[in-house]
Formats: structure tokens, C-alpha cells, sequence
């Protein structure tokens, strides 16, 4: 780690579901702004139902089997300690008297069109205003988020994730070699239920392409529907990818925060075709370093995809991305906040 340790006042205790950087960008965002949070604290312990052996210096992992586990660890603590969660069921911590900060990544109240049981879905929603209300602080990724956290506070801060990785080397493919399109997100109803009919239509179309996916398998049904195309090609779960040798990002994403894999595109100068949902106009220009599509017409995106392929030399990135998502610039952020609000001088 390249930040030194320094002792100071206050204890963290991170309370999440999963730990991680192969669960979800919110999991993967918590290891790396932990990889820059942890020196400025006296101690960090991560409470987690489970975690992919994603360790993070000077950082304690425990997977908790119940909530009163946690509970009665944190209800124990003598030294000033503060709580910080980044997923919904985190949600039991608000029963201790610790100052409570949590981070928003995820997708409500969009989800509820995805949730077979509304009933619970609601709930979800109920457990996130919650925590809206009784946290010291919000840390939401994206602009986007802002209107549906302050329904319930005033108390929250725009603090963007990082760059994932990236790299100066290009290899861009020539007008004779084939279009290289990367996917990067599980095989969900979420993330790919429009797959298909766009996998359908590009296989009309005379196109030097290849596609390969990278993520996990959630839905069985629609990974061999859309394994039965020929051009797309399922790689599994990898844990980096070289995004600079793709030509193009291809997200079919039904619903965003503000992507992690997008971003990194971006940065790495790849363009970006995906349907304007939540945040993604936050960094993707249209017609500038990538198409938004009406969401969700899966013609528009086959014809976007078409228009990249055939202009491949047209799009222009900001280099300042670099500075806007940067892990170390928005842990000092969140650190400054914390220790702000608690009145200690870090």
C-alpha cells in the first residue's frame, strides 16, 4: 500500500453482505476504498456473511453467522468507533448508538420492476430509507442517485468510485481484423435480458465482430440462449481485463448506478454502447466516446453498435477521467468526512 500508517482516534467496523472484488462493484468498491481508508484508522474489522479472500492490508475479516453476533460486538466497543455499511442489510447496525456511514451502489427503487415479490421489494426500499435517515452521512456514486436519497436526508455527499484498471497500451484492431466487443457483468435478467434479440439481429449483419463476455452465470436459461450464437463467447468470471484491447464496451444493462465497468472503458478509451439508464450520461457522451440508446430498443443499440463498428476512428475521451474516479482521491474524501463529523482532527 503506498499511503503510510498513522495512528489515530477512531476504530471502523465495515458491516457488509459480501466482501469482495468478484461479488458486485459495491463489494469490489468497498476492498479497494478500503485499500487507501485503512492507514488513517486505528483499526478496521470487516463483519461480512462471506468473503472471496480479497485481503486488504491492516483490515480484520470475520464472517458473521447472525446479527446478534455483530450486535454484541458492537454494543462491547469502548473506543470511539464508527460503522460503515454498503449494502441494504446492513440495516440492523442503526440498533447501536455508533455514528453510522453507508455508501449507495445499489438499484432502487428501479429493481422494483424486476422483483417478482413487490412485498419485498418494498421492504428493501423501507430498510434504505431507513438508513437514509439515521446515517451521519451518504456517500452516493453517482448524481443520478441524489434525488431518491434526499427524499429522505440532506446529509449526503457525492463521492465517486475509482478507476477499476486500466492501461496506456492500445491495440485497437485494424479495418482487416475482426471488432473486438467486451462484456463485463454476470449473465442476469438485469444485465442481459435484451441480449438476445441484439446477438439475433447483429447475426444478420455482415460484421467482422466478436463478442466475449466475462461474468458469472445467474440465469441458466438465458446464458444458452445467448450461447447459441456463434459470435458471442463466454469467458466466466475474471478477475482483470484489458479493457484497452477492445474496441468496444458493449452494456445491455436494464438499470445502472453508475457503472464501474463503463468507467473503466471510458478510461481506457474504449467507446461505450449501453441504454441511458441511471448514471451512465454522467460519463458517457453520446456520439463523443460512446452511444446511449433509448432504453430499451434493442434495434437502436444493433444500429449503434453498426455506427461503431463503421467509424471506428470518430470518438474523443476526456483524460481528466482519471482525477473525477480515482479510489485514493475519494477514501481521503470519505476519511476527511468521517473524522469531520465526529469532530476529531485527523
Amino acid at each position: 500500500m503506498s499511503v503510510g500508517r498513522t495512528i489515530s482516534k477512531i476504530d471502523l467496523v465495515v458491516v457488509s453482505e459480501n466482501f469482495g472484488v468478484s461479488y458486485s462493484g459495491g463489494s469490489l468498491a468497498t476492498c479497494r476504498l478500503l485499500e487507501h481508508m485503512a492507514p488513517h484508522f486505528n483499526t478496521v474489522t470487516v463483519y461480512c456473511e462471506r468473503d472471496d479472500q480479497s485481503l486488504v492490508d491492516h483490515v480484520r475479516i470475520i464472517n458473521y453467522q447472525s446479527e446478534s453476533e455483530v450486535l454484541e460486538y458492537l454494543n462491547s466497543v469502548s473506543a470511539p468507533t464508527v460503522i460503515y455499511g454498503d449494502f441494504y442489510k446492513c440495516h440492523f447496525v442503526l440498533n447501536t448508538a455508533l455514528p453510522f456511514y453507508f455508501s449507495y451502489h445499489d438499484n432502487w427503487p428501479e429493481m422494483l420492476e424486476l422483483k417478482d415479490d413487490r412485498e419485498q421489494g418494498q421492504s428493501i426500499i423501507e430498510y434504505y430509507q431507513d438508513i437514509f435517515t439515521q446515517a451521519k452521512m451518504i456517500f452516493t456514486v453517482s448524481e443520478y442517485k441524489m434525488p431518491f436519497i434526499r427524499k429522505s436526508t440532506d446529509r449526503v455527499e457525492l463521492i465517486r468510485n475509482g478507476i477499476t484498471q486500466w492501461s496506456e497500451i492500445k491495440n485497437k484492431a485494424s479495418d482487416t481484423e475482426p471488432y473486438r466487443i467486451l462484456m463485463a457483468g454476470n449473465i442476469s435478467h438485469r444485465k442481459c435480458h435484451h441480449l438476445p434479440e441484439i446477438l439475433k439481429q447483429l447475426s444478420t449483419q455482415d460484421l467482422a465482430i466478436t463478442i466475449d463476455l466475462y461474468g458469472n452465470i445467474e440465469d441458466q436459461v438465458l446464458y444458452e440462449e445467448i450461447n447459441s450464437y456463434e459470435l458471442i463467447h463466454h469467458k466466466g468470471y475474471a478477475k482483470s481485463l484489458n479493457y484497452a484491447d477492445y474496441d468496444l464496451l458493449l452494456h445491455t444493462s436494464m438499470m445502472e448506478n453508475l457503472s464501474l465497468s463503463v468507467v473503466d472503458a471510458i478510461a481506457n478509451e474504449t467507446p461505450v454502447v449501453a441504454f441511458d439508464v441511471g448514471g451512465l450520461s454522467e460519463v458517457v457522451q453520446d456520439g463523443i466516446n460512446g452511444h446511449l440508446v433509448l432504453p430499451y430498443d434493442s434495434t437502436a443499440m444493433t444500429q449503434a453498435i453498426v455506427s461503431a463498428y463503421s467509424h471506428r476512428d470518430q470518438y474523443k475521451f476526456d483524460r481528466d477521467l482519471t482525477t473525477k474516479f480515482n479510489w485514493a482521491t475519494s477514501a481521503k474524501k470519505m476519511v476527511d468526512t468521517i473524522y469531520r463529523t465526529n469532530s476529531i482532527q485527523l
